[in-house]
């Protein structure tokens, strides 16, 4: 699909002001397409955007949402990927209105979850487009009355806004830009307030430390209701004046392969995921898919997550390297909603790969830090706010203009000193030799006998003994009736339940190598844990569907 526009008025921006700034780095762009929508992972009809088409759609789309909004100026943007998604997200920012983007309510769980964000936000209308406002219809079960707005990409009148030269004044600084609610993998969902302040501060820190230029392209199949996906795939490359190429989540799940085909394809500098991703790719990317791959333009494939294994990491280099991938982008990376996106993690665009990180022997990949990091992280003792020596455990803290200034419905917590404002991540690490490596959430470490242990750590090492689990699907917790550990684990594949697995070599595994007995170890098939709307593992919620079916 080709979609052509003619030349584009500028009057009224202001380069200072985060619309004023997209639209002109999409205006510059040097792309003659500057958005791609793959349907079905590549294997469908590609949809193609230029700048000029995307800007008229994205403006014309925005003067008629804020049509419908009037006064209200807030919007729950729930879609499926695709063109509509981009353009109504590109015309939030034009327009000032803010956006709230939510998955689409498929599965009981997104239905759920969706009820838990309308209990604070419902208040406003839901934004849809024709699948979302389906799935709307279809199931009735909200709870509450929710005002649906669909507008559609064939209803924009373009040519009548080509015709004036007016666009609304750019919103304040502290101006809400996006809602993003948290994945909600050990509670209820928290709606982070990201403004124009925190999201250009974050994007120039992207910018200089992954090396943006407006020549390059980034492919993104992670979900836009994510802050790695909203921000990291589809607002900052446009900001940076580069080519995105989009697909839906779910085409890549079912087909790790039309992900690394796609960047051969189109050339792709940036692209990347959780864990899982690179995970999935070594396991089932078979050698007739690999031959012929060229991704020697993947200069950065960023992995990030709660904690990113350097095995995982290893084994996607020497999986890919034939293919022509450069060992050293493939790279871990860490941020959070409440940072707006990124805080650590470049590649080593100038050195040979950095060797191995370890800590304990447990495998953790570091995340190289740029310039001027000491500014913005710090590593705390559990004793006090002071900085911990180099190379000290501790609890992370950052600070700087891309942190949140709170919740919608409370504050963040941060504690101030003469340095500034210091935010607690809720995340566990330290810094060694000009890496952060991040060791897990301080939520999933278990105490036992004064000695501090993570459940990823525990799941790695059962599963050495194994090939056939998953250490990245693991939970461990206290037996009700005499606090002995127990460990849940999934299995790579339904059927591996019932396979005779060695469950006593598991058990003594771990014990060799922690100084801890399990009391039981139980297998479970692929997909019996729920997950969040980002694919972690809901804990408490497994914990609960657990027990509940052992006493029925």
């Amino acid at each position: 699909m080709f979609l052509s526009v003619g030349v584009l008025k500028v009057s009224g921006i202001i380069p200072e002001a985060l619309s004023g700034r997209l639209f002109e780095a999409i205006r510059s762009s040097p792309h003659p397409y500057i958005f791609t929508f793959l349907d079905k992972g590549g294997d469908g009809e590609a949809v193609r955007y230029t700048p000029a088409a995307l800007l008229t759609a994205a403006m014309a789309y925005g003067e008629k949402l804020s049509s419908l909004l009037g006064a209200r100026r807030r919007v729950l943007l729930c879609m499926d990927a695709g063109p509509e998604c981009i353009v109504a997200i590109v015309a939030g920012v034009f327009h000032g209105i803010t956006l709230v983007p939510l998955p689409l309510p498929l599965l009981q769980a997104e239905r759920q979850r969706l009820r838990n964000i309308l209990d604070r936000d419902g208040g406003y209308p839901i934004l849809c487009d024709e699948k979302a406002a389906h799935c709307f219809h279809e199931h009735d079960d909200l709870g509450r009355p929710v005002d649906i707005l669909r507008i559609g990409l064939q209803a924009l009148d373009v040519e009548a806004w080509q015709a004036r030269d007016n666009r609304p004044p750019p919103p304040p600084a502290d101006h809400p830009v996006i809602i993003q609610y948290t994945s909600g993998s050990t509670g209820a969902p928290k709606g982070v307030v990201v403004t124009q302040r925190n999201l250009l501060a974050n994007f120039q820190l992207v910018a200089e430390e992954w090396r943006f230029s407006p020549g390059k392209s980034v492919l993104s199949w992670l979900p836009h209701y994510h802050d790695m996906g909203l921000f990291g795939g589809i607002l900052f490359p446009l900001l940076g004046g580069m080519q995105i190429v989009v697909m839906r989540s779910g085409d890549f799940i079912r087909k790790p392969s039309r992900w690394l085909a796609a960047i051969d394809r189109y050339r792709i500098n940036y692209s990347g995921g959780p864990a899982f991703a690179f995970q999935l790719c070594c396991e089932r990317i078979d050698e007739q898919e690999l031959a012929g791959l060229d991704l020697s333009c993947w200069q950065v494939a960023f992995c990030g997550a709660d904690y990113v294994s350097q095995r995982v990491l290893d084994a996607f280099r020497v999986r890919f390297r034939v293919a022509g991938l450069q060992p050293r982008a493939v790279m871990a990376c860490y941020g959070m909603a409440e940072y707006t996106l990124y805080v650590a993690g470049t590649r080593d665009w100038d050195e040979p790969p950095a060797s191995r990180l370890d800590l304990d022997g447990s495998g953790y990949a570091g995340c190289r830090l740029g310039p001027g990091w000491e500014e913005r992280i710090r590593i705390v003792p559990a004793a006090g706010k002071t900085q911990a020596d180099a190379g000290a455990p501790g609890n992370i803290y950052i600070s700087g203009a891309s942190a949140s200034p709170g919740y919608l419905d409370g504050d963040l917590p941060v504690f101030v000193d003469v340095s500034g404002r210091w935010l607690d991540t809720g995340d566990l690490g330290f810094v060694q030799d000009g890496f952060l490596v991040v060791t897990g959430r301080e939520k999933n470490m278990l105490t036992l006998h004064g000695r501090n242990l993570m459940v990823h750590d525990l799941a790695a090492s059962a599963c050495e003994a194994c090939d056939e689990l998953n250490p990245l699907a693991c939970v461990v917790f206290e037996h009700p009736e005499d606090q002995r550990l127990m460990m849940l684990i999934e299995g790579r594949s339904k059927s591996v339940v019932g396979q005779g697995i060695d469950i006593a070599a598991m058990r003594q595994k771990v014990y060799r190598d922690f100084g801890v007995s399990l009391k039981e170890i139980h297998i479970v098939g692929r997909g019996y844990m729920p997950r969040t709307s980002s694919g972690k593992v809901q804990v408490g919620q497994t914990i609960s569907r657990f027990m509940q079916a052992r006493h029925e």
